[in-house]
């Protein structure tokens, strides 16, 4: 099981890389894609990728591919490190999320805004995105190095009160356990030896034993909660959900919810001289709106619902279900980049051509692709479609 799960997720992630990569060729060596916006698809696959590396290591620990018994440091600083990585990324998208969202409103709203944003003004936005991202990361960063104090304090004894029979062996199904004085109830499952790292993938429940001291170092590479305090811990991991999931997802769906009602204010009779030829237009515009929107959107927040899931109620499953949570939050975050590369791809007009262009298959692309008085018409038409809008928004 262990393996299978190990293969399909080394799959995944080879997939993601791939066409990640394949997105950010494609947006750099075909000339027709270097705009403002793309350059924020550009940072969506970046990012991607990033979210992609930092699962390389919790999904080995966590198929048990690695054995965390015999280096215990650094599996300790190769799992948060992993962790910080997967969030910071997670973060980077969500507010990316953002800013195509107030792009898609703003050309909307005042189209001429348009060309204010250039490609510097974009890098700008960009910067201040992963720069913000990473004061977000920094709950996180306290979490880690408070759990590594913890960690570093002597003799740090689990007192488990429980029915076991192989001494080697303990899960914390029942029902509490002791940690420096404090009492909890977890399902945490972890297995001890002569130098051990718990790991929430094995569980063994046995009987014959009351009571058990073990010295152990605590360490999971998708929790804090820890050797941390319960209470600061819980607080914490809500403190960076909020920042990194909640509020930016949160903040598009508005946005988005503001854009489709002003979309829909057009389409009613409020604008009945317009001609059939820009209601066509913006028919087109407005479903490409909405289709990017609910996409993006309900696709990132299903992808990470699962882990953040699985961050703010450890407590509340059980042994078999916290194993099989995890490997459902390990799986959504592993396929939300391959999930968005394939978006981008097919949101961008005539995709396919300008990937076989980026392969240096230019013989089989599409003709359009290449021919200049096509492309000069479907500019003009781009052209008139952008003066409409503003004729459109000049009269609300």
């Amino acid at each position: 099981m262990d393996l299978t799960f190990f293969i399909i997720m080394a799959i995944l992630l080879f997939l993601s890389m791939i066409v990640n990569t394949l997105v950010i060729l494609m947006m750099f060596r075909v000339r027709n894609l270097q705009n403002g916006f793309n350059y924020v698809l550009t940072n969506v696959a970046v990012t991607d990728i990033l979210l992609t590396l930092s699962m390389i290591y919790i999904i080995m620990s966590t198929s048990g591919i690695l054995s965390v018994s015999t280096m215990p440091l650094v599996h300790i600083i190769l799992c948060k490190v992993s962790h910080f990585l997967t969030w910071y990324a997670i973060t980077v998208i969500a507010w990316t999320n953002v800013a195509i969202a107030h792009y898609r409103f703003i050309r909307m709203l005042s189209p001429l805004w348009r060309r204010r944003a250039t490609k510097l003004h974009t890098k700008r936005r960009m910067m201040i995105i992963w720069i913000v991202a990473l004061f977000i990361m920094i709950v996180r960063l306290y979490g880690y190095i408070a759990g590594y104090r913890s960690q570093k304090r002597p003799a740090t004894t689990l007192v488990y009160t429980s029915s076991l029979s192989n001494p080697t062996n303990f899960s914390t199904n029942s029902p509490y356990y002791s940690h420096n004085g404090s009492y909890y109830n977890t399902t945490t499952n972890i297995t001890t030896d002569d130098d051990i790292i718990p790991t929430i993938y094995l569980s063994t429940v046995a009987t014959n034993a009351i009571e058990t001291h073990v010295q152990v170092t605590l360490c999971n590479c998708l929790q804090f909660t820890l050797p941390l305090e319960y209470y600061v811990a819980k607080y914490l991991t809500i403190v960076s959900i909020t920042l990194s999931y909640c509020l930016p997802f949160a903040i598009t769906l508005v946005i988005y919810v503001i854009l489709g009602y002003r979309l829909w204010i057009i389409f009613t009779g409020r604008r009945k001289g317009l001609k059939p030829r820009i209601i066509q237009n913006l028919a087109r515009y407005r479903k490409n709106t909405i289709t990017f929107a609910f996409l993006f959107v309900i696709v990132g927040i299903l992808c990470v619902l699962p882990l953040a899931m699985y961050e703010l109620w450890p407590s509340i499953l059980r042994p078999a279900d916290n194993i099989i949570f995890l490997n459902i939050a390990t799986t959504s975050v592993v396929a939300y980049p391959l999930i968005n590369s394939l978006l981008i791809i097919c949101i961008t007009n005539h995709s396919l051509d300008y990937l076989l262009v980026t392969c240096g298959c230019t013989r089989f692309s599409h003709h359009s692709i290449t021919n200049p008085s096509l492309a000069t018409s479907r500019q003009n038409l781009k052209s008139n479609y952008n003066i409409s809008l503003r004729s459109i928004t000049a009269t609300a």
